[in-house]
């Protein structure tokens, strides 16, 4: 059957139909044979994506990316099952539009990353109120593909006409680029140079918008964003939307402004001589405090020497059998 495509071709619903047979290796012969005919075999995944099994839609959802740049041509085909009404099939789209694991050069998102990241985001244009999942899938993807995955969301951002678009991509990346900036130090060198550029542009298309943007909710979620991104890039977009003659906007920059890490307020003359006051202020406030404990001190042992003294007096033994009498010391000392 692979050696001949053509005259294959009505065998394929059998072969398709042993993809899912309980003998592993059978299986896994079924794939590997309709993936070896090119094309064709291509074709033959990316129709039973639409099978009522869902097992079957599993199947053919991985074995088409692992074809990768003949599955290209199927890719909206793939994108589709991320809006699948099965969990698990939804679940496995994603895995298979994600890239692969690290040192394996297969896959569709290893051989054409960007076109992957643009197909996937351009249905953040279909979704509605109630397709929250699918968009947090699309986003989930589009996290893993990297600053492919960052740079799909910015035409989205910038020049979409609906709101709540530009306001689900500036929500995105306010997520996905600072979880990204944490895990950086374990990345290659070239690698966290692609991710400083590519927060750059984010960086600048989040100001972008909170300074032009129409929709106040887009401002808004444009500057919690820039927020969440922190660092220089967010405090020079911040002051740049200052300068902008709307209440709005200005507001939300200073509100952004005013929430930048102490580390960069604490280097300014300010915030070393505010540092010195504070420092100045607790440590008063400890010697007052170690001063009360020394005083209260003095008086707990003055006061616990004045009760020993009188107890041992109190309790001072007398000789045996004398009563406490006129005379009785007398006859204490003649015995």
């Amino acid at each position: 059957l692979t050696s001949a495509s053509d005259d294959s071709a009505p065998h394929f619903d059998a072969m398709v139909a042993r993809l899912v047979d309980r003998n592993d290796h059978v299986a896994q012969e079924a794939e590997e044979a309709i993936a070896a005919m090119g094309a064709p075999g291509a074709v033959c995944f990316a129709r039973r994506l639409g099978s009522p099994s869902v097992e079957l839609r599993c199947l053919c959802a991985l074995a088409l990316a692992r074809m990768g740049e003949l599955a290209l041509p199927h890719l909206d085909s793939l994108v589709d099952r991320l809006q699948d009404s099965e969990l698990a099939v939804q679940e496995t789209a994603a895995r298979a539009l994600a890239p692969p694991p690290c040192g394996i050069e297969w896959g569709i998102a290893a051989v054409a990353s960007a076109s992957v990241a643009a197909t996937v985001a351009r249905r953040l244009e279909c979704f509605g109120q109630s397709d929250a999942m699918a968009r947090r899938r699309v986003e989930e993807v589009l996290a893993k593909l990297g600053p492919d995955g960052w740079l799909a969301f910015m035409p989205h951002l910038e020049s979409s006409p609906r709101p709540c678009v530009r306001r689900h991509a500036a929500n995105a990346l306010g997520r996905i680029c600072p979880a990204a900036a944490a895990a950086e130090s374990h990345l290659r060198a070239a690698v966290q140079l692609e991710q400083r550029a590519a927060r750059a542009k984010v960086a600048a298309a989040l100001g972008g918008r909170l300074a032009r943007d129409g929709d106040q909710a887009v401002r808004r979620a444009a500057a919690e964003a820039l927020g969440r991104l922190g660092g220089g890039l967010s405090t020079r977009a911040a002051e740049a939307c200052r300068l902008v003659p709307h209440p709005d906007v200005q507001g939300l920059a200073q509100r952004l402004l005013a929430r930048r890490p102490a580390s960069a307020w604490a280097r300014s003359d300010a915030g070393v001589g505010a540092e010195a006051r504070a420092s100045e202020d607790i440590l008063d406030q400890l010697h007052c405090i170690r001063q009360k404990c020394a005083d209260r001190q003095e008086a707990l042992t003055a006061a616990w020497d004045t009760t020993r003294t009188e107890g041992v007096a109190l309790f001072k033994p007398r000789p045996f059998g004398l009563l406490s009498s006129p005379g009785s010391e007398q006859v204490a000392v003649a015995a």
